[in-house]
């Protein structure tokens, strides 16, 4: 049902004629209103396709190592239901094999660029967000073993982003299966 406007209520006129006189007038008002416009579509306006991969890779990778870490660790129950955070996730992963142990470092800066995503309302993938996935030692030998007669992998930030996150996930995804028994053989020399 449609509310009935009261005497006491203000005109529509009367509210906007009184913002303009807060702002020091109708042109204050107005500068100032395409100001925050802009600032508000800066972000808005933002590469959805960038911010898109960021969050895919990020999504995913928590997806494997979820599954990895309830596989390997039964008694642990469900850690959605436990709302157990990404980086709690990863806290736990330090305490496994010194394969996954070794992924830390990377996976959180995985977790860094989405959070400057999710904290600054933008997309970057830096020279030293690669530079820590490269430190990262079993996943640069393996990119630099499959390049070889290969065509050179994109140093292109973002696809380093989605080349490490693509291999984290894919470790994780295939450590239930007797893959992992093999990769666990080649570190320890077996």
């Amino acid at each position: 049902m449609k509310e009935k406007m009261t005497d006491e209520a203000p005109k529509v006129s009367q509210v906007v004629e009184r913002l303009f006189e807060s702002f020091g007038g109708k042109a204050k008002f107005f500068e100032i209103t395409e100001k925050r416009l802009a600032e508000f579509n800066a972000h808005w306006n933002q590469d959805v396709g960038a911010i898109g991969r960021v969050l895919r890779a990020h999504l995913i990778v928590e997806h494997y190592l979820t599954a990895y870490l309830q596989g390997a660790n039964p008694k642990l129950g469900d850690l959605d239901d436990a709302k157990v955070g990404f980086a709690k996730k990863v806290d736990l992963l330090g305490n496994t094999n010194s394969l996954f142990s070794s992924l830390v470092p990377g996976i959180r800066r995985l977790n860094t660029v989405r959070n400057r995503l999710a904290h600054n309302l933008s997309v970057s993938v830096t020279t030293d967000d690669v530079n820590s996935f490269r430190s990262v030692e079993y996943y640069w030998a393996m990119r630099t073993a499959s390049e070889k007669g290969h065509e050179s992998l994109s140093m292109e930030p973002m696809h380093v982003y989605e080349h490490f996150a693509k291999f984290v996930a894919g470790l994780f995804h295939h450590s239930a299966s007797d893959e992992v028994d093999k990769w666990r053989d080649a570190i320890n020399g077996e």
